[in-house]
């Protein structure tokens, strides 16, 4: 809770002539770039699109946008009309004479990226570490599903008292499918998965849990 109240400090910050954006946020900055006055407003959709969108209130200064580790592209427009910027230490940095009014728009790839880890279950004889026998010794494949900043999941009771009902084959996971509306939905085989943020953790009886990990058979 200490770290969510400092959160507003550290989404903005000014150092020297830059601004640097260090959380891509729904939200706006007021204060002074080099001893002039400067607002910057957040107006894009992120999560949902990807696309980071900045009105400008005018001044010259550098708008550094953070660039999240899962971009490995994106494009920046100013005004509709894209532009060369420079990537330097994790930031996407625009340099410009801003006039009121001006609009800065960076899309990021709104795509499926999927992470598969392997989890081995072993016993080895310590009572403390004591699974289910059928577990003892049996190797599993999982995969989690994500795109742009969202990461998705449902609500599943995955737990070493019972077989994973919830498996997916390699050919479902090639085959899944976004619906990016205005409640991004990913469809892999018969599961459907919604972004974890909107995925309540006790929603139900029997379904107070949100799995991100998927095993795959």
């Amino acid at each position: 809770m200490v770290a969510l109240e400092d959160l507003p400090n550290y989404i903005y910050k000014v150092d020297g002539s830059t601004l640097f954006v260090n959380v891509i946020c729904e939200g706006s900055f007021e204060g002074s770039v080099r001893g002039k006055a400067v607002r910057v407003e957040q107006v894009a959709d992120y999560a949902r699109t990807g696309a980071a969108e900045y009105v400008i209130g005018g001044g010259s200064f550098t708008l550094a946008i953070h660039q999240p580790d899962w971009a490995s592209s994106y494009s920046v427009k100013v005004n509709g009309s894209e532009v060369k910027a420079r990537a330097k230490n994790g930031y996407i940095c625009i340099k410009h004479s801003w006039k009121a009014g001006d609009r800065v728009r960076i899309e990021f790839p709104f795509e499926i990226r999927t992470l598969e880890k392997a989890w081995e279950y072993r016993n080895a004889g310590k009572k403390e570490y004591n699974f289910s026998n059928w577990y003892n010794g049996f190797t599993r494949h999982y995969v989690t599903f994500s795109a742009g900043p969202l990461v998705f999941a449902c609500n599943h009771a995955d737990t070493f008292e019972k077989p994973n009902s919830l498996v997916v084959s390699r050919q479902e996971i090639a085959g899944a499918k976004l619906e990016n509306g205005s409640t991004p939905l990913l469809q892999v085989g018969p599961v459907v998965l919604k972004p974890i943020a909107l995925l309540h953790p006790f929603e139900s009886e029997g379904t107070e849990y949100r799995t991100t990990w998927l095993q795959i058979e």
